[in-house]
């Protein structure tokens, strides 16, 4: 080993452990997304023969988080929950998806009261289940697209920057 390559070892060996745990698991993070991503599409394309079960809604509500922007601007965000319960062979099970993909937030809280109108309090729904697994169910046969989409994008997007950082610490051990 000459002197160059045992310098650049010593500085290699003095970067902090995030410098390499950072780009993996923005990499790990990534492929999980993307992992998911591609799930739910074959999830959402496998329920179109799936069963249905006559399932009853038990709980309807609006989950609100609160976030803000670059301008420290406050804003709420309202998600409908939906939970219910059905019988499969005689077993009960309990759901809260209402499509693959997530059925979204908003910021208006109206758009939000409506999704979750769909399913009042105590009323009969439709329940799409798994026969190989009954307990993953679903009450729209639909995907949310756009949310798919987006997680799989932001999969990209992680594993792309994963590489950056990869890069730099390839650049950063002289090519070694």
């Amino acid at each position: 080993m000459n002197e160059q390559q045992m310098q650049t070892l010593q500085a290699a060996s003095k970067l902090p452990a995030w410098f390499v745990a950072v780009p993996i698991a923005f990499l790990i993070g990534g492929f999980v997304a993307m992992w998911l991503a591609l799930r739910y599409r074959k999830l959402a394309a496998a329920c179109q023969s799936w069963p249905t079960a006559t399932g009853t809604v038990v709980a309807n509500a609006i989950r609100t988080s609160e976030s803000s922007n670059d301008s420290s601007k406050s804003f709420s965000n309202y998600t409908p929950a939906i939970e219910y319960e059905y019988l499969v062979a005689g077993q009960s099970y309990r759901g809260s998806r209402i499509k693959f993909g997530g059925v979204g937030s908003s910021t208006s809280l109206a758009k939000a009261q409506a999704k979750a109108d769909r399913y009042p309090l105590g009323s009969e729904v439709p329940v799409f289940y798994d026969p190989a697994k009954p307990s993953q169910c679903t009450l729209d046969q639909t995907i949310s697209s756009l949310g798919v989409a987006m997680l799989f994008v932001f999969g990209v997007i992680f594993v792309v920057v994963s590489l950056g950082g990869f890069a730099m610490l390839a650049i950063m051990h002289g090519g070694n």
